[in-house]
């Protein structure tokens, strides 16, 4: 029996018995969560904006299911710097540390393209969109940013957007950044 004709009787008895198993040819990938369970023992607050320094809208109380849309970085919480959004607005957003989900809750603006801006002035870099919020460095004026998605948050100069950078925690406040074509997508799924 010649090489190639061994190979395809190899290839044969390998796709037959790989249709005789029970056992699937592919993972699958977790379910997509689109709901959590509150798990803090007083409950949850809900904050305006993925920060803890952002006003708060609201509290849901432990045990009580929350539906949820996406997640991005903010405020690190017992070391959890994920925060869920919870929908229909963008002004509702739940530590994750305080919520238990089943499946992969989807990032924000996941799909979408980063785009591009430079600083107009020398800008600080903050753990969430507020500017009571931790400071993680300062970029230099005329600096290249990569920016994932953009949120409604505190004013500063007049403008409530901030902007999540992209390939790193941090956000900054779109006051002053000069967006380079169009701003990116708004923090949803």
């Amino acid at each position: 029996m010649s090489t190639a004709h061994r190979v395809l009787a190899a290839v044969g008895a390998l796709a037959t018995a790989l249709a005789a198993s029970t056992v699937p040819l592919a993972a699958t990938a977790a379910p997509l969560a689109d709901e959590g369970r509150v798990t803090a023992n007083g409950g949850v607050v809900v904050r305006h904006a993925p920060a803890v320094s952002s006003p708060v809208e609201g509290h849901q109380p432990q045990g009580r299911r929350i539906p949820i849309s996406c997640w991005v970085d903010g405020t690190a919480v017992d070391g959890n710097t994920r925060w869920y959004a919870l929908p229909p607005t963008l002004n509702e957003w739940v530590s994750a540390r305080w919520v238990a989900v089943d499946g992969t809750v989807p990032r924000c603006a996941g799909n979408q393209a980063a785009r591009s801006g430079r600083t107009s002035t020398a800008l600080t870099v903050r753990r969430g969109p507020h500017t009571g919020e931790q400071s993680l460095g300062v970029l230099r004026a005329g600096q290249r940013v990569s920016l994932q998605c953009r949120l409604p948050s505190q004013p500063v100069a007049g403008n409530d957007r901030w902007y999540k950078l992209a390939g790193a925690q941090g956000w900054v406040a779109a006051r002053y950044v000069a967006n380079e074509g169009p701003a990116p997508a708004w923090c949803t799924v």
